[in-house]
């Protein structure tokens, strides 16, 4: 049986492992290989706008969850939830 501090690190280690995985997915608009199509844009469009290449035409959602509670209180109700079921699951091999 894994230890639970070994149990709780795997879990938060995933959570940023996922984060880091979408990441993979690029950013298509104002990409510079469709500035072609923003160009043929009406001048009205708000969609076209000033913009400018970011660093990473990559996605990174770490700043759009940095501030949300539920990413603020990850590791607090994480540990919650697993020293529960390892209770539980002492309770239920102590029973048999």
């Amino acid at each position: 049986m894994p230890e639970k501090k070994d149990f709780i690190d795997r879990v938060l280690q995933t959570f940023s492992t996922g984060l880091e995985s979408i990441q993979c997915f690029t950013r298509w608009s104002k990409h510079k290989d469709l500035q072609d199509y923003a160009d043929a844009l009406e001048e009205w469009d708000d969609m076209q706008g000033e913009w400018e290449e970011p660093e990473s035409i990559f996605l990174n959602p770490q700043g759009w969850i940095t501030d949300k509670v539920i990413q603020k209180t990850k590791d607090q109700r994480v540990k919650f939830i697993v020293d529960s079921a390892f209770e539980k699951s002492q309770m239920f091999i102590q029973r048999f």
